[in-house]
């Protein structure tokens, strides 16, 4: 019974998420229960070699030293508070830890937060003119007034070429990105956001800076 209200839970999540990017993954009939009996573990880590082969994409927004030993991966929402929080633990992170870390942002925008996958999309086609970054630090300053009218507001401020970001954001270019990575945190059990891998090891919610140094290399 508790799987099969787990199983209700992914399919419901992934039905909401699809909504808010304009799709519809239910076309995708590869996702079957023994799939899901598989995928639903969030008691599992994993190992520095699953995190290079089957979660760190070449689209990935990251941060810091690609040669860092410390790999981070952090599944977030643009519109959930405790993200901002930890994106500021992050940033303090990798300020005291310069060359020791690399930071991936993974897309997790939760369907009950109704500007979550339109921050998404938005901040990934800032990603496509090399400026993720400062549009992801401009979103979570902004978290309490997210909608369609900021985001190109945020592309003038931070200097992108409005008009392809703008092209970019109304044909939903990289909404398979959003998507992709929404879809890879379910297949890893996450369940929340934050929600951070540190070396393979599991970190949930708002979590210290001291937490995260407790798992660093």
């Amino acid at each position: 019974m508790i799987f099969l209200l787990a199983a209700l839970l992914i399919f419901s999540v992934l039905l909401g998420v699809r909504f808010f990017l304009g799709r519809n993954i239910l076309e995708k009939n590869d996702l079957y229960l023994a799939d899901l009996k598989r995928i639903y573990n969030p008691e599992a880590s994993i190992n520095s070699a699953d995190l290079n082969q089957s979660i760190l994409k070449q689209t990935d927004p990251f941060i810091g030293d690609k040669q860092a030993k410390n790999i981070i991966v952090l599944f977030s929402d643009f519109q959930c508070p405790y993200c901002a929080e930890t994106a500021l633990t992050a940033r303090e992170l990798l300020s005291k830890h310069s060359n020791q870390i690399l930071l991936i942002w993974k897309d997790l925008p939760n369907p009950l937060h109704p500007e979550a996958a339109s921050a998404a999309l938005a901040a990934r086609c800032a990603s496509q003119q090399n400026k993720f970054w400062q549009y992801h630090d401009e979103l979570f300053a902004s978290q309490a007034s997210l909608a369609g009218s900021l985001y190109p507001q945020i592309a003038q401020k931070i200097g992108l070429d409005t008009t392809l970001f703008q092209q970019c954001l109304d044909n939903q270019e990289q909404a398979d990105l959003v998507e992709d990575s929404f879809n890879l945190g379910l297949s890893l059990g996450v369940d929340a956001t934050p929600y951070l891998f540190v070396n393979g090891q599991r970190l949930s919610g708002s979590v210290s800076l001291e937490q995260i140094e407790s798992l660093l290399k």
